[in-house]
């Protein structure tokens, strides 16, 4: 832009500076002049340059809440490039996304990157085989897996009282 400027004056023009974005021209360069090149044009002639503000910024969308695959969409609809992680949650379903890296609303380069985490829903527990288990030995053991317990009693000719028949 300096350059340009520098060039046009020296001609003995007036120069004026206008500016937009561009996803093609770097910013601080020309991007058009309303003069072409080598037109003969009276001394102290107006011309105005039109100089890139860079790439325009795009602003995140807020996609905490939403589907992964809608979300991925989204985001990459503007131009940046998605990671998806993944977590357990108690709290959010399977495939909808947690949090986001970039706060929404946020502006930001057209290629920047975000992560996503996306929910596994909850954390899978393996049940233990309390069978042949004393109930209340066996009820401990599942609880301390996060599960809830309920039981049910019923008579058995093979097994004692208060052993665990079947889970």
């Amino acid at each position: 832009k300096d350059v340009a400027v520098q060039t046009l004056e020296a001609s003995l023009l007036k120069v004026e500076v206008a500016t937009d974005y561009s996803d093609t021209v770097a910013k601080d360069c020309v991007i058009a002049q309303s003069i072409p090149a080598e037109t003969q044009v009276a001394e102290e002639s107006v011309v105005t340059i039109t100089v890139s503000l860079g790439v325009k910024p795009v602003k995140v969308a807020n996609v905490v809440g939403a589907n992964k695959d809608t979300a991925v969409s989204t985001l990459q609809g503007l131009g940046l490039n998605v990671t998806v992680e993944t977590d357990y949650s108690d709290t959010v379903a399977a495939n909808v996304v947690i949090s986001q890296s970039v706060a929404a609303d946020t502006e930001v380069q057209k290629g920047s990157s975000i992560v996503l985490k996306v929910s596994l829903g909850v954390r899978p527990v393996k049940v233990a085989n309390v069978v042949g288990s004393n109930k209340d030995a066996a009820a401990a053991v599942l609880q301390t897996s996060g599960l809830n317990v309920l039981v049910t009693e019923e008579y058995s000719d093979t097994v004692a009282a208060g052993i665990v028949i079947r889970q």
